[in-house]
């Protein structure tokens, strides 16, 4: 691995409902000093080219090891070109974004501590690791809203007695935040790792904090990359549904199935492998954003449906487990304080799933 000093690498690992998609389409994207490899790059699952497309989207989300170590050295030798790119073009930053490598979305993707090793046998030492968190209670039922976009057809009880009761595959130990610093750390040195908490960004309406028109988050990230405070336009690149408008989409789940509500043997994420079907297999996928569009007429037909009917979704189960949950997280949240010597805000220890 190529190394140059007067330029910042950079891994935006996530969480996941933290800004990602606003970050990678108005700022990494579009930062004139900032190479960056994807996503953002044209659309919210572009990268700079099919190559990196595929690595990210296959080979860092699903590929198991004895498929990925045939690729290895070609992906090492695709990092270090592009970093080289990066020099010639004097480029004060250079890295990638993508939320999915702090947690797995769904069973079928591989440990976030395989992404780990693997990103740093990619983009090796001296990397700045951001990671953005929020309290667990928020971002689990913000995780809801955005399943029941994607196609989810399961209930808020249903949901969370996956994520309990399936916790040795479900995404629950990925929000304990102690353990992803850990695990970063371990590869890329506890000096590298950023930790930005979200809450501290913003107002109580939602918006973002700002100095001088500028996004108190872009500021310091841009500090981080030692990058100037470039005043780009931030807009809102996933605009949530409302209660009303997921309630009809949830019902129309049921109905169509698409994405997360696809058989355990179907993928969920076609539209984002189908570089990896066409360039890397040769195969022409026949419609590899089928579901895609589904979900977008889907979501379209939701809106027209709530503005006649006043019913919400709903955020039951069972309390017992929304307890235990609020007492796993909140340990795991003063570790991370007593560890790390974090600040966090009093959300993270007062959550009343």
């Amino acid at each position: 691995m190529l190394n140059y000093n007067n330029i910042t690498k950079y891994i935006h690992i996530g969480m996941p409902k933290n800004l990602s998609s606003t970050l990678q389409k108005y700022f990494f994207s579009k930062h004139p000093e900032i190479y960056h490899l994807g996503i953002g790059i044209d659309s919210l699952i572009d990268y700079i080219d099919e190559d990196v497309n595929v690595l990210f989207e296959n080979y860092l989300m699903y590929s198991k090891d004895f498929e990925y170590i045939q690729k290895e050295d070609f992906y090492k030798d695709k990092i270090s070109f592009h970093l080289k790119k990066a020099k010639e073009k004097k480029k004060k930053a250079f890295g990638v974004s993508l939320e999915l490598l702090s947690f797995s979305f769904t069973p079928d993707m591989i440990d976030v501590t395989q992404k780990a090793k693997r990103l740093y046998d990619l983009f090796g030492k001296h990397t700045k690791i951001i990671l953005i968190i929020r309290n667990q209670k928020s971002i689990i039922e913000s995780m809801y809203r955005e399943f029941i976009k994607i196609g989810y057809d399961k209930s808020y009880k249903e949901y969370i007695e996956f994520l309990f009761l399936h916790q040795s595959r479900s995404f629950l130990y990925d929000f304990f935040y102690e353990n992803l610093i850990k695990l970063y750390s371990s590869y890329f040195g506890a000096e590298n790792i950023e930790v930005f908490i979200i809450e501290k960004y913003r107002n109580k309406d939602g918006s973002l904090k700002r100095e001088g028109g500028i996004p108190c988050l872009i500021k310091d990230i841009s500090q981080l990359l030692n990058i100037k405070n470039n005043n780009l336009e931030i807009g809102h690149a996933n605009p949530p549904l409302t209660n009303r408008e997921l309630f009809q989409k949830f019902l129309l789940n049921k109905r169509y199935n698409h994405d997360l509500s696809n058989a355990i043997f179907e993928g969920a994420d076609r539209h984002r492998l189908y570089k990896y079907y066409s360039h890397e297999l040769n195969f022409d996928y026949p419609d590899p954003f089928h579901d895609v569009k589904i979900k977008r007429n889907l979501i379209e037909y939701s809106k027209k449906l709530a503005k006649n009917d006043l019913r919400e979704i709903e955020y039951y189960a069972d309390p017992k487990i929304l307890k235990e949950m609020e007492k796993m997280f909140i340990e795991s949240n003063r570790r991370l304080v007593k560890k790390y010597n974090i600040d966090l805000p009093e959300c993270y220890f007062n959550m009343k799933f």
